[in-house]
This record gives C-alpha cells, structure tokens and sequence, in this order.
C-alpha cells in the first residue's frame, strides 16, 4: 500500500527500513518444518501464535518483504539517493540468501541481490546525465554573458564548484566536459578582468 501512496504522491517512503524484521529467518523446529498452512495475507487480520514461528509464514513473511522491496527499488532506481537507499537492505538480503538452504526463497533472493546492482548502474547513469545537462545549460549561459562587465563575479561560484567537482570525480566521461568548461570559463574570467582593468587605467 505504500508503494502505491509512493507512487500517486511521488513522495519517498522508508519502506526498508519497516521490512528489515522479515528479512531475518528465524530457526524453527523439525516439526514446525513439516507442518504446511496456507496463508493468505490480503485477509489476515491477526496471526495466531501458533502460526508466527512457523516455517511457512516467515517463508511468506520474506516473499512478500521481496515484492514490496522489488517494487520500491524498482521505483526509486533513477533517483539520486538510490545507492542510500539500497545499502542496508542488500547487505540483509545476501545475509539472508547465504543462510537459508530453502530454494523457494534462495531463487527470488538471488534475483533481487542481482538486480540492485543494475538499478545502481541505472542510478549513476541517471546521475551523469543530470551532470553533463547541468555543464550544458551552464556553458550555454556562460557564453552568453561572457563578455559582460560582471562576468567574474557571475562565474565565480559555479568555477568553485566545477572545480570541486573536477576534483572528486574518477568518471572520465564527467571530467573531461567540467575540465572544458572550467578552462573556458576561466579564460573569459581573466579576459573580461584583464579589459576592467585596462578600463580603469585608461580612465586614470
């Protein structure tokens, strides 16, 4: 349900951080294993005691954590926060894949292990075009103000930051248009402050 609300109010919801007690498998008895019950969640109110340490409801209990978790992740894999996001309920899954010897949880486990790995990709992937948008739109308005009165200040700023940026970046397919833009701009910084500077000279 709040994967839904998620989606029609496009606001984030921790919904990890309320399914990490299913993802913990709790031992049970030989005779607990043996015993089958059909659970239907969508009409189950309370759970009867005798029914909550049993084999097939935490089976239950860490299918349905898998969807829901598939789902969120399947929502939020180009958001910028996704790594975050990922991060706790990865490590809980592959400590859960590692001991559990059931094969009906161990397939859609390893399937969801598999796939946040790919949704990061689709993250960073996401995160570089935001990047090389963002360098766009400002080598665009540095061009047009670049041989204005006030362009060193206007540049001021995004160099810091385009700098910073340079600097922290191992992406090569980043560093190499930020190198660019930082060059140009720099150079029109020095230029227009090199002609303020002529100006004031030639006015004394």
């Amino acid at each position: 349900m709040l994967n839904e609300l998620s989606t029609c109010s496009q606001m984030f919801y921790p919904i990890p951080s309320l399914l990490f007690d299913c993802l913990e498998l709790r031992e049970v008895s030989q005779k607990e294993q043996t015993q089958r019950t059909k659970i239907n969640f969508s009409s189950l109110l309370k759970v009867p005691k005798n029914l909550l340490k049993s084999r097939d409801f935490q089976e239950e209990c860490i299918l349905s954590a898998i969807q829901i978790l598939s789902a969120h992740f399947a929502q939020w894999s180009y958001h910028v926060s996704f790594p975050e996001v990922a991060t706790i309920p990865l490590v809980l899954l592959k400590r859960l894949h590692e001991q559990t010897t059931v094969e009906s949880l161990r397939h859609p486990i390893k399937c969801l292990i598999d796939q946040v790995p790919k949704n990061l990709l689709k993250s960073r992937d996401f995160q570089e075009e935001c990047i090389l948008s963002a360098i766009q739109i400002l080598s665009a308005h540095f061009a047009q103000w670049s041989y204005h009165v006030s362009f060193p200040e206007v540049a001021t700023i995004p160099l810091v930051l385009l700098k910073r940026l340079h600097e922290q970046t191992t992406v090569e397919s980043l560093r190499h248009p930020i190198k660019c833009l930082i060059d140009q701009v720099t150079k029109n910084k020095d230029f227009i402050e090199r002609k303020k500077r002529g100006c004031i000279l030639f006015t004394k």
